[in-house]
């Protein structure tokens, strides 16, 4: 089974479900103004429109210090270390590294089993939030935001900077329903066409499948030159199975049922799942991905928070 919890009753979005787009962009901005002015950057060298805060693998007029390179005809001569040559007896250029604004793509697992939980916390809904926080701060340093759905569609919002785009980002996230099944596969090749060479992945789903299928599309993105982060997010209930009393299981990908008794079951679920997570956890750093685990049950910031410190991020002032 590939659900825990019980049978999900379909919601209608209200004031509490994320189900309006100003609704949750309200609540995503609440999340951002928690942050205290942490940016979004990256831990890696990236290629991207100059101007922007990240650090790029090319050279050329930039605000910090790389390297110095002998000296060459046709050379920019402002940039000749003097101190350089009075220590050395020859003359110098100082290069600098440009920095630019990246892509930052957004990859929501939008599958049936996304929908499980209930009370303001299901994961879907937290999904949502997550991601609706990573695109205002990244359009709010001049990047760019896309989104990209697996599952439920497959919908794709192309790369944009600017508060409106983010805007209609969150209006997309509002009101994706769960449908499908489970983790990323086909839509590795859609991320690709149309990506810059360099740019930063952050990829949200409840891994509710087999590791090496789930994160095959992770993994090319990554040999592809981009950053990929993989944020698993469980219910809470699908990680302790904390029920005391019968329970009917659903499977929401294939609606196949099971009732079964916590009592009995609860050890052995348990083990099942730390292996299931401890076996993506591990391809992950294997294949040079980061790795975040969370649950709906959090709170939105620290959750956030956890994947920008992945990423690289800094205080602004």
């Amino acid at each position: 089974m590939s659900v825990a919890g019980e049978r999900p009753q379909q919601q209608q979005p209200d004031n509490d479900s994320g189900g309006d787009g100003r609704l949750l962009r309200q609540r995503a901005a609440a999340v951002v103004a928690r942050l205290a002015g942490t940016e979004l950057m990256t831990r890696q060298v990236v290629d991207g429109m100059p101007g922007g805060p990240h650090r790029s693998p090319r050279r050329g007029g930039g605000v910090e210090f790389a390297e110095h390179k002998e000296y060459s005809p046709g050379d920019d001569l402002r940039h000749l270390d003097w101190r350089a040559y009075a220590r050395a007896d020859r003359l110098a250029v100082k290069r600098y590294e440009q920095e630019v604004h990246v892509a930052l793509t957004l990859v929501i697992d939008g599958s049936a089993s996304m929908a499980v939980g209930g009370e303001g916390n299901d994961k879907l809904e937290c999904a949502r939030l997550v991601a609706g926080a990573l695109a205002l701060l990244t359009v709010r340093q001049g990047d760019a935001v896309g989104l990209l759905i697996a599952g439920a569609g497959g919908q794709q919002l192309p790369h944009a900077a600017g508060a409106a785009h983010a805007f209609e980002l969150i209006e997309r996230l509002s009101v994706l329903k769960a449908d499908g099944p489970a983790g990323f596969e086909g839509v590795g090749r859609q991320l690709r066409v149309g990506m810059p060479r360099r740019g930063v992945v952050v990829a949200i789903g409840d891994g509710l499948a087999d590791p090496a299928t789930l994160l095959a599309p992770l993994v090319g993105w990554q040999r592809a030159g981009l950053q990929v982060v993989f944020l698993h997010l469980l219910h809470p209930l699908e990680v302790d199975l904390s029920f005391d009393q019968p329970v009917e299981l659903v499977d929401a990908e294939t609606g196949t049922t099971e009732v079964v008794d916590p009592r009995f079951v609860r050890n052995a679920y348990v083990d099942m799942m730390r292996a299931h997570c401890e076996a993506i956890r591990r391809r992950t750093g294997q294949a040079g991905l980061a790795y975040a685990f969370a649950t709906s049950g959090e709170d939105p910031a620290q959750i956030v928070r956890r994947v920008l410190g992945l990423l690289g991020s800094r205080r602004r002032g």
